[in-house]
């Protein structure tokens, strides 16, 4: 099945699934800081480790969410990689207007390949990001993203071949807004995915984030874990959506999501579905959003901390798994 196709189905799917909740994947019920429509045209401070085989290459307006990541207005110039058991490193800043980042990046190989983005923009900034992988047969894709601060809308697909793999790590940290769309697209026999998604927000952060894996292929898995640690009057929807279609006998999933507050005022929605075309698939999910307990506080607080402090260790714990992978992979040529 070719990648519009594999859209087409996507769309099909949100707009016929049958619970009302999940309307959510049609819609953001957050809008940014900043109209971005309002600002001038900007442009991103980006930078590459490697360079690009070209650039100027025309991406296809189906990877494009007009609405919300306005590539069609912005046209960024697209660079395009080709990675074969290498690192690359992409740094973009975007600090004031509306700027464009878009780059496609075919991976290849028996080793692993490492993409590192960084990512910020100011508050009165808004940077639009699209990211195509293209994982080619038995090649594996460690991809990490650091998001800090500002208004960021994100759109990455990953398109994985027989026996292709892909570990993410996300982390947003204390964004203005914040939009992610993770399309997670398994075409081929035996991929596997594994995403983290973590967001440790500021007083009045605003995220959007869906992750959607698509099991396409006979024997292909595909997990997903989004955490996030709120704050004063930030609010987050965290949604997944697995689609295990009619030709991905076979599959396994586990979506799990976790939302801890530590504010009366913030606020988490936690949304996972599936859709399972497939007899033949394992597939579970689980959704929490919690506050501290004062017997948690108690415990610590019993060790001579400090309040603030011991919320401060406990908030750590839902994120550390997630900052422990971005510190090992960061610091790892």
């Amino acid at each position: 099945m070719n990648a519009k196709n594999v859209t087409d189905d996507i769309v099909n799917t949100f707009k016929n699934y049958p619970f009302e909740t999940h309307q959510l994947f049609l819609k953001s019920y957050l809008q940014p800081s900043v109209d971005p429509l309002g600002l001038n045209s900007g442009t991103a401070n980006i930078t590459y480790s490697i360079n690009p085989i070209y650039k100027k290459y025309e991406i296809k307006e189906e990877y494009y969410d007009k609405m919300y990541f306005l590539n069609a207005l912005i046209k960024p110039e697209v660079t395009y990689f080709n990675l074969k058991e290498k690192r690359l490193e992409i740094r973009a800043i975007a600090k004031e207007g509306l700027a464009g980042l878009a780059q496609e990046v075919e991976v290849d190989g028996e080793k692993t390949s490492t993409v590192l983005n960084l990512m910020e923009a100011s508050s009165s900034a808004f940077l639009s990001d699209v990211e195509i992988f293209k994982i080619k047969k038995n090649a594996t894709l460690k991809h990490l993203r650091v998001i800090n601060g500002g208004n960021i809308a994100s759109n990455t697909y990953y398109f994985l071949e027989d026996g292709a793999r892909v570990e993410i790590t996300e982390l947003a940290s204390k964004v203005d807004y914040f939009r992610l769309k993770s399309n997670i697209i398994e075409t081929g026999t035996g991929a596997y995915s594994e995403a983290y998604y973590g967001y440790d927000t500021g007083n009045a952060d605003k995220i959007d984030a869906t992750a959607l894996i698509v099991l396409n292929a006979r024997n292909t898995q595909g997990n997903a874990y989004q955490r996030a640690v709120m704050r004063g009057a930030s609010r987050i929807y965290q949604k997944a959506l697995v689609y295990n279609t009619k030709d991905g006998p076979g599959g396994r999933s586990y979506i799990e999501q976790k939302a801890l507050l530590l504010s009366e005022n913030s606020y988490a929605n936690n949304i996972p579905g599936m859709q399972l075309d497939s007899n033949d698939i394992m597939a579970k999910h689980s959704a929490a959003t919690f506050s501290l307990s004062e017997d948690q506080l108690f415990y610590i607080m019993s060790r001579g901390l400090d309040k603030d402090t011991s919320i401060q260790i406990l908030a750590e714990g839902i994120l550390r798994p997630i900052k422990d992978k971005i510190n090992s992979e960061s610091n790892n040529d």
